[in-house]
């Protein structure tokens, strides 16, 4: 049997307000019948694995004895947790603090929290904290790592033991890995999206331009000359394209931030030279396929109408 909160109304220190319980904690338990409430003294949830064995059904009366006294309690639901608590019956804290005649006392609370994947600096704090350098300790500490969230509940209340749930919290961590390849895979196929994009407007631009090449060429410039033009002019179109897009994905990204998350996503520095060297990158393979027709242009051709 265990005792808990189901709706439970709560007074932080800046006088804002909060409900909290076993809903709010266990939201992936799929139940029959209906949660209780923190006010219902008389009923009981029982988890499926016990009311399969007992035959137990919602409606049912259980007499549960305790020290000195005991309870009637009816079943108003049963749930399917997957893992253990199916074996277990669930009431208010109340009323396991009564029948276990320890009033006013818990053995054990569960703390729900949106935490970050584990890194190498989380595993490194895992194992103790510390030897964490002092910045890479405040990066810790500041950081919604499960084992940073369990160390400072350690912190004010010295006297317990804080374990994060690590096949809850790793289950997160994939789900969020997973997210992560996504992304990667999907910038990968746009940046080669973007290479294509970028070596048709350069054919497109040299077929307009042959006749003007071929000029060049027939007058003595060099090879090296046409193809550094060339890589030049691309360049410079898509630096242009390059930070109207950078701009145009910052706001995307806060639109994106604020909506599935509630607060924007913070400015990397780093974005900044990324995004210079892909501009880079995909003006040098764009160029390929023309510099390589230049290689074989001829110029006679081309002044004689024949290209």
């Amino acid at each position: 049997m265990v005792g808990t909160w189901f709706n439970k109304k709560l007074t932080l220190t800046n006088n804002d307000t909060m409900v909290t319980g076993l809903p709010k904690i266990k939201k992936w338990w799929a139940i029959e019948g209906t949660w209780l409430k923190d006010n219902d003294l008389t009923g009981l949830l029982v988890g499926e694995g016990i009311a399969k064995n007992k035959n137990w059904q919602i409606g049912d009366i259980i007499v549960l004895k305790g020290i000195g006294t005991e309870k009637k309690l009816e079943i108003k639901g049963i749930f399917h947790s997957g893992e253990g608590d199916d074996q277990r019956l669930f009431v208010n804290l109340r009323v396991a603090q009564q029948l276990s005649g320890n009033t006013g006392k818990v053995s054990k609370f569960d703390v729900s929290a949106l935490t970050t994947p584990d890194n190498e600096l989380a595993k490194k704090a895992a194992i103790n904290p510390n030897q964490l350098t002092v910045k890479e300790r405040e990066i810790w500490y500041c950081t919604a790592y499960a084992s940073s969230i369990a160390y400072q509940i350690q912190e004010v209340m010295p006297d317990v033991v804080a374990k994060p749930v690590r096949r809850i919290a790793e289950s997160e961590g994939k789900v969020l890995e997973k997210n992560k390849l996504l992304l990667i895979f999907v910038s990968i196929i746009s940046v080669l999206g973007a290479a294509v994009g970028a070596a048709n407007l350069v054919s497109v631009t040299l077929m307009s331009r042959n006749i003007e090449v071929g000029l060049k060429e027939a007058l003595g410039i060099t090879m090296g000359m046409l193809c550094w033009e060339l890589l030049s002019s691309i360049f410079l179109i898509n630096c242009v394209a390059g930070v109207i897009g950078f701009i145009l994905g910052q706001g995307v990204t806060q639109i994106i931030g604020h909506i599935v998350f509630g607060s924007g996503v913070p400015f990397s520095i780093y974005s900044v030279p990324l995004t210079i060297g892909l501009i880079l990158f995909i003006s040098v393979i764009g160029s390929i396929p023309t510099i390589h027709y230049l290689r074989t242009f001829n110029p006679a051709d081309v002044l004689h109408g024949r290209s």
